[in-house]
């Protein structure tokens, strides 16, 4: 699936191709970060079905006498409609996604997105979907049934983010997200985006609506919520997505492990335990782990297959030798089925994807490429195809896949190039030598 966006922040007209693990480099106000949003919103709103297909989809499966070739046509069209009109709801609630207070950011913005059927994808789609009893399909209302065929059929992976802002608000999300503010939250979202009538009293010391983009706000929720979760038994399926929490820890966080702690007065915090006997507050830890704790906490209580994590800058407070290691973690993540999407700045990123990218294909060989890697698990070699990398370049993203030499990043290295030639001209003045 193809996603295309016109007048987005600084991009005029560009193209994104999401693989298993897509990367995003770029400077800085390159509207990367827009971009990452967007997908998200689109995801989420692919994923809400209109009760007029679910009431379709429900009396094509139920009609009798109809070749698998025409329920498998009528699925497409049905299918093709929703994702147009999903994209053009999301288009009309950007003001409200971002909280754009000016209500004019994205007046031009415009998404399409690029989807080509897939008939053997499809047909497994409606098998699945049909085996509910004659009496639930001649119900609309069956709950999430319309839902499956449409996640199933567009290959729809649950959306989930962390944004460039979780060091900070990891360890104010008990402040920002009581009730107070959700109230607040709510009556800002029923009113158009920075607009309060004359005639609504302020409460005293309120600062003013809260106005944060949606992405940030469910982010906020996932960090509120966590704590109840935390106290279910995990999902089955979810023991290689805690090992994987676990080996982060171990490689990244020197074995510093994030704790889910009980309070003297009830309830749970966040801490992290540093020895045997000893744990700390969150907000006394290192930056590095601040940082990552939402990531160890996705794993742990959200990581799902068939999931869309987005994280922006996820090298943010690391040392370089732990963002190799973390791009690791997450290649091994695309291994366990979840799709990733990253932005980032970091040249050690992007020469690392390079090596990821080269899986080979005899398990013998991989084996010996394992061995090279920083946390030595063959699961984290990505083919080729598997991979998607991109500069935000000239307002548009341009592919940094060539060919014949893989995976290129000239934008970083080039900066390293004009560092070491500044060296070169500074260290020759001072030591009077003739400049050019």
């Amino acid at each position: 699936m193809k996603i295309r966006c016109t007048n987005l922040g600084t991009i005029r007209k560009t193209e994104l191709d999401l693989r298993p693990l897509t990367v995003i480099v770029g400077p800085n106000n390159s509207s990367k970060t827009y971009l990452a949003y967007s997908i998200y919103g689109l995801w989420r709103e692919l994923r809400s079905v209109d009760p007029l297909l679910s009431t379709l989809l429900h009396a094509q499966l139920a009609a009798s006498g109809r070749s698998t070739r025409w329920r498998i046509e009528r699925l497409t069209e049905a299918l093709g409609t929703h994702v147009e009109s999903a994209t053009r709801r999301f288009e009309a609630g950007l003001g409200t996604f971002f909280q754009d207070s000016s209500d004019k950011l994205f007046r031009r913005t415009k998404f399409h997105i690029d989807w080509e059927p897939d008939p053997q994808r499809l047909q497994a789609s409606l098998e699945r979907a049909s085996t509910p009893t004659d009496a639930a399909l001649a119900a609309p209302d069956e709950p999430g049934l319309a839902d499956t065929i449409v996640h199933d059929a567009l290959a729809l992976t649950t959306p989930f983010i962390l944004p460039a802002e979780r060091n900070a608000l990891i360890i104010t999300y008990k402040v920002l997200s009581n009730r107070r503010f959700k109230l607040l939250r709510d009556a800002a979202r029923v009113r158009k985006p920075g607009r309060r009538r004359a005639d609504e009293p302020r409460e005293q010391g309120e600062p003013g609506d809260v106005r944060y983009p949606l992405p940030v706000e469910d982010f906020l929720d996932f960090l509120a919520d966590v704590e109840l979760v935390a106290t279910r038994r995990p999902r089955a399926g979810k023991s290689e997505f805690v090992k994987l929490a676990a080996l982060l820890e171990a490689n990244i966080q020197s074995g510093n492990r994030l704790e889910l702690a009980p309070t003297p007065i009830g309830g749970r915090e966040l801490r992290v335990g540093v020895g045997d006997d000893l744990s700390i507050d969150l907000y006394n830890a290192s930056s590095s782990i601040k940082q990552l704790s939402a990531l160890v906490l996705y794993l742990r209580y959200r990581a799902a297959p068939n999931q869309l994590l987005i994280i922006d800058e996820p090298e943010m407070n690391l040392h370089p030798a732990s963002q190799v290691r973390l791009l690791e973690i997450l290649a091994i993540l695309v291994r366990l089925g979840v799709r990733v999407l990253v932005t980032t700045h970091s040249p050690y990123l992007m020469a690392h994807l390079a090596n990821l990218a080269q899986r080979a294909e005899d398990p013998r060989i991989r084996k010996k490429q394992a061995a090279q890697l920083y946390l030595a698990d063959p699961r984290a070699l990505l083919s080729d195809a598997e991979v998607g990398a991109y500069e935000m370049r000239d307002h548009r993203l341009v592919s940094l896949k060539d060919p014949e030499f893989g995976l290129r990043w000239d934008t970083l290295s080039d900066v390293f190039s004009d560092l070491q030639q500044r060296f070169f001209a500074l260290d020759g003045l001072a030591h009077g030598k003739p400049g050019k």
